[in-house]
């Protein structure tokens, strides 16, 4: 007869309890585990045929040679087992496909770290607690590579233990805290291997702090430390010492910030090549002639706030030949002289020039005549409020891979302008027009056919542009986000056909707007 057992454990008399191991040897029907088995369907008493008291399900489907009743079966011996007996049976028991359930706990040691690295701190926390394996894996270095302590949360104390453990952190994220001083001093004792580190947003910096964390972590390359405020005037000196130091964000950094301070890490940061300071407006003609004089070897990427800036800064600006993306905000100063000597930096992929109140409607068209600029793929030129249709139509044509293009507040424009757009820039996704008030969108039907990349258009404050051919063009373009002259989005009812729509919705709106300008015609 074939034999069919549960279980896969060779010995459960050792799993079962005190009381229920006595009633085992004392073999007094019920109380003995074994006494019940089934043969033929017919319960009968083991001690009908041995005498011996088998210690395990298997030896006993062996000796009687016999089919065993199923652990789940209460007709069966686990019947008889108390009731902690029968729950430590359930859990050495597979079920009855034969197949083990594979509990949490089961996993290999890496399966769990891998899912812990999806954790953050706070909730790495949270599973340090749930048991002791889970404390020791969760102290694992390696689940610190990054950390963020963004906001009022986690405290100063769960700081320090997190800190303490992540022995191989390379990214530091800090952002709108008060206590940024104190994680920095913990981060310099603990984490030698720093690579990146942001302190954002936060107030009364301390030169100390950031000469700690140069001496402690000499690897740190990219330090962000936009819209924080620093506690001591020579705050700026400190980051000179940041000797392998490539990224720099000082954007909006816009107290007790040494302009000369910036020339000092210009000159001891050889490797720099990525600067931010704009929204420092106190920077002048100088600081940048001193910045240029030491990285203009290696400098790529450079933000500047041109509020005090001449053409002196753009002139020295353009002695950075490998410089690919540059950008500058207030830049009222700022004549015709300055953006020619922007353009001789062949090399852009990005360039920003906002507020350039200063700038002729000529000098653009002579400017993107001579096609420096052919590497652009976004191009801002918003509040460049001399700019016009034929300006645009040289960007447009000097720029043919154009993915983002800002003209807001260019108050000359008109629908010229977004002809030359889509006969020349294919690639476009996204576009911003906010204040461009000429505009009609009477030319918006060519859209689709000439940008099928675009995906964002910003129409907010185009008063002459009608709702109904926004609605008629994001039916068309079901992917593209338009915003119409209150900055909403355009939505359109999706089970409405572009056919159907045009009819019902846009037809009438150009009827009405003829029989108007009609009746003020025959008024006059």
């Amino acid at each position: 007869m074939n034999i069919v057992t549960e279980s896969n454990e060779d010995d459960i008399y050792s799993y079962i309890c005190v009381e229920c191991r006595e009633a085992w040897k004392s073999s007094t029907p019920p109380h003995s585990i074994y006494d019940h088995v089934v043969v033929n369907n017919n319960v009968t008493s083991t001690h009908d045929t041995e005498t011996s008291k088998p210690k395990t399900i298997d030896s006993i489907c062996t000796h009687l040679n016999i089919v065993t009743q199923s652990c789940d079966s209460e007709a069966g011996v686990y019947s008889y087992l108390c009731t902690q007996c029968k729950e430590t049976w359930k859990s050495i028991t597979p079920p009855p496909s034969g197949k083990r359930r594979t509990k949490i706990w089961d996993l290999p040691h890496e399966i769990i770290l891998k899912i812990f690295t999806y954790l953050t701190a706070l909730e790495l926390g949270a599973a340090a607690i749930a048991c002791k394996t889970w404390s020791y894996l969760t102290h694992d270095p390696h689940l610190y590579i990054r950390l963020d302590f963004s906001g009022g949360a986690p405290s100063l104390d769960v700081v320090d233990n997190v800190v303490s453990c992540a022995s191989l952190l390379q990214t530091l994220v800090i952002k709108s805290r008060s206590d940024a001083n104190q994680i920095l001093h913990v981060v310099s004792e603990f984490c030698p291997l720093l690579k990146c580190v942001e302190v954002s947003f936060c107030d009364n910096l301390e030169a100390e702090s950031f000469e700690k964390l140069a001496s402690a972590c000499p690897q740190i390359e990219t330090l962000n430390i936009e819209g924080s405020r620093a506690k001591e005037f020579g705050f700026t000196h400190s980051l000179a010492r940041f000797k392998q130091l490539k990224e720099l964000n000082m954007s909006h950094c816009t107290c007790m910030i040494d302009p000369k301070g910036l020339i000092s890490i210009a000159k001891h940061c050889p490797l720099l090549q990525e600067l931010n300071i704009d929204g420092i407006s106190y920077v002048e003609d100088d600081v940048i002639k001193g910045i240029i004089e030491h990285r203009r070897e290696t400098l790529v990427k450079l933000m500047l706030d041109g509020e005090q800036l001449t053409d002196t800064s753009y002139r020295e600006v353009s002695k950075c030949s490998s410089l690919g993306v540059f950008g500058v905000s207030f830049a009222e100063e700022m004549s015709d002289v300055g953006l020619l000597e922007i353009g001789k930096l062949s090399r852009l992929m990005w360039l920003k020039i906002k507020r350039g109140q200063q700038l002729s409607d000529t000098v653009f068209p002579n400017v993107f005549y001579n096609r420096e600029f052919k590497n652009l793929i976004h191009l801002d030129l918003s509040e460049c409020s001399m700019l016009t249709d034929d300006g645009v139509r040289e960007v447009a044509r000097a720029c043919r891979i154009l993915t983002c293009l800002a003209l807001s507040w260019c108050w000359e424009l008109t629908d010229l302008a977004i002809d030359a757009i889509c006969q020349n820039c294919r690639y476009l996704r996204i576009l911003d027009l906010i204040g461009v008030v000429r505009l009609t969108g009477d030319n918006f039907h060519a859209i689709p056919a000439c940008l099928p990349h675009l995906e964002f258009l910003d129409l907010e404050q185009c008063g002459a542009v009608e709702d109904a051919a926004l609605k008629l063009l994001a039916a068309r373009m079901p992917g593209l986000k338009v915003l119409d002259y209150y900055g909403d989005e355009v939505c359109v009812d999706t089970r409405t056909t572009t056919n159907e729509y045009y009819f019902s919705e846009v037809v009438p709106m150009k009827l009405k707007l003829d029989n108007i300008k009609l009746d003020n015609k025959n008024k006059s």
